[in-house]
This record gives C-alpha cells, structure tokens and sequence, in this order.
C-alpha cells in the first residue's frame, strides 16, 4: 500500500476592481466522471491571501463567491481557475472574481390559445445548473425585478449574476417549453456557457400548449397486466450525460398494469419497462445501456396522443 503526499495551495483573491475579495470562501472542486463535488477548501484573508492544506494530488478547480457585507451596497462576483496537484506546493495562484453574466430574451406564447405573460400571472425564467453536483454560482438577484427572471407584459426578461453552465426553465400552467433560440440557432437542450462572459442577449423562448400525451399498459411474460412496474423513457439519441437526464422520464404504473405521462419533449424515445428501479439507478450509463437493448423505440411530435403496450423486461 503507498499513502498519496498531501500538499498545501496558495495565492490572493482580487475583484474586478483590484481590490481584496475578503471574507470570500475558496471551494476545492474535483471532477468524479460526469460530475464535479466539493471537497473542502478555505476563507480569504483581509489581505486577499488564502491556503488551502492536506490537498491529495489530482485536477481540481478552484472557485469562489464573493462574500456580502452587511449594509454595503454590492454585487455578489464569482472566480474559478483550474489547478493540478502533483505532490509539491502550489504558490502564487491568483483568481480574479467578475460580476457574471447576464442573460436576456423574451417569452412567446404558441398554440390553440395563445396568451401573455399578464394572463398566466407572475411568470418567470428560472437558471438550473447544469451540473447539479457543481457549486451553482448565482447573484443576489432575488429582490431585484430587473434581473431575476421575471416576464414583463411584453414577454421580456432578463437575470443577472450567472455564472457556469446553466439551462433555462420556465413555470407556467398547461404549458411548456417548445423551443429555446439563440441567433437562430436551436439551443433548447444545449446548455448555455457563460464563463468569461458579461451577457447573453437574444434569447428566444417559446411555449406550446399542445402537450404530447402518453399512456398505457404493461403485461407479464404470461400477458397478464403487471401489477408491479416502472417505466423508464430515454432520448433514441445518444446524448452528452447532462443532457440525456434532462429528457430521460420514469412513470410508475398502477395495479393494472396502466401508466400515462404529460408533457414530454416532441422526439424519439426508447422506452422500457421493469419490475422496479433503485433510486438514482436510471442515471448510470451502464444500465441505460441495458434499458436500450431491452427496450421499444417510438416517436412522438407536438401535441400528440399516443398509446403503447409494454412487455414487461426481467432480469434488469
């Protein structure tokens, strides 16, 4: 057995201004396959200076928040940079924090009724990570109308202080997203990167009220309704991880074998039937792998009603 030699990291935290990121906390991240988790880190001094010790060697990035004073007008800044650990000390790391990005667009309503922000009530354009493992970077922008996502009555809407991947939500009843755009291009499962960027302005997000429908029944290997089962949809299409999560949707049945789900994306699926899933189990890439060899593929468009019959798949 060989024990890794643990290491110390150090450097100095600055804003945009130049001036000490005091106070801030320096987060330690390490990629784990497809995702990121933070494994400890340290505080910034008055100085602007910080170490972080008992580092094990491997690729890390390095990211910071900056920290709010109280009665002091601010904006929250965010900094990240990449370091690599091999056994000796790091010195003299700088991380530079800025303002992060902001995002701009307006809201559209498509379909057999059309309508406007003001009729749907408050409305607003909310930031998911698209890493959720990774620390989300995100302003103080909740009490701020101006840049928290809320739809005005001209379906305009802008949020403030992001930072990292994120993808866009938005909430409003009976609806949901058909397409997201961005200088023409199609971006609505692609996630937007904003490291190094002030702004993104542009972005077109349309809402359909024509949901797809999908329902129905799962039978044993004696054709007989399986009183115990899930169902699990996947992208036909091979997908980066982050994004096949997004379309990938599990739907229990009920005693009789019938299942039904509202709302996904137009596409192609591949769907499965099991007897039962472990939590978190539908994510791992080698038993999607199984799903797909086991399952039935099928299309769906734009506010379509579709009805399947499933057999049941042992031994997953």
């Amino acid at each position: 057995m060989s024990s890794a030699r643990l290491t110390r990291v150090s450097g100095t935290v600055v804003d945009s201004q130049g001036r000490p990121s005091a106070g801030s906390f320096v987060n330690i991240v390490t990629r784990q396959g497809n995702g990121m988790s933070s494994t400890g880190g340290g505080q910034v001094a008055p100085d602007g200076t910080f170490t972080l010790s008992g580092v094990a060697p491997g690729d890390y990035s390095l990211e910071v928040r900056s920290q709010l004073r109280p009665g002091v007008a601010q904006e929250i800044e965010f900094g990240s940079t990449p370091i690599t650990v091999a056994g000796a000390e790091i010195t003299g790391v700088r991380i530079v924090t800025g303002r992060g990005a902001t995002i701009s667009g307006r809201v559209i309503f498509e379909g057999t009724r059309p309508q406007s922000p003001s009729e749907q009530g408050p409305l607003r354009v909310f930031p998911n990570p698209a890493d959720p493992s990774r620390p989300f970077m995100v302003g103080n922008i909740a009490n701020d109308p101006r840049s928290n996502g809320t739809v005005d009555e001209n379906g305009n809407f802008q949020l403030g202080g992001m930072s990292g991947r994120v993808f866009l939500l938005v909430s409003a009843a009976g609806w949901v997203i058909k397409s997201i755009r961005l200088d023409g291009e199609d971006v609505t499962d692609e996630p937007l990167e904003l490291t190094g960027k002030q702004s993104v302005a542009g972005l077109v997000i349309r809402l359909t009220d024509q949901l797809t429908q999908i329902s129905g029944k799962v039978s044993d290997s004696r054709g007989q309704p399986s009183r115990e089962c899930t169902v699990i949809f996947q992208s036909a299409e091979a997908r980066e991880p982050i994004i096949a999560s997004r379309l990938l949707r599990t739907v229990r049945c009920d005693s009789k074998g019938s299942f039904q789900t509202r709302g996904m994306r137009p596409g192609r699926y591949i769907v499965t039937a099991i007897t039962s899933l472990e939590q978190g189990r539908q994510f791992e890439p080698e038993f999607q792998q199984q799903l797909r060899r086991a399952g039935h593929s099928f299309a769906i468009r734009e506010g379509e009603t579709k009805t399947l019959d499933l057999n049941l798949v042992s031994g997953l």
